[in-house]
């Protein structure tokens, strides 16, 4: 694995846990308290791997 792809699944993983972080900040009523207890929840784990797996088939479809 050449250090491009690695960077692109670090990169792609870091965008979609701060997705997810905005989210759960939104729908926490702005409390980012809570919004990063709901984020490291299964379902925030869940919504994270969902974005980083559309991300990542995106590249396939083109």
């Amino acid at each position: 694995m050449d250090m491009t792809l690695a960077g692109q699944i670090v990169g792609r993983i870091l965008l979609s846990y701060f997705v997810v972080l905005v989210i759960m900040f939104l729908v926490s009523n702005f409390n980012l308290k809570r919004a990063f207890y709901h984020t490291h929840r299964w379902y925030g784990f869940i919504a994270l791997v969902f974005i980083f797996l559309v991300g990542i088939s995106s590249h396939f479809y083109n």
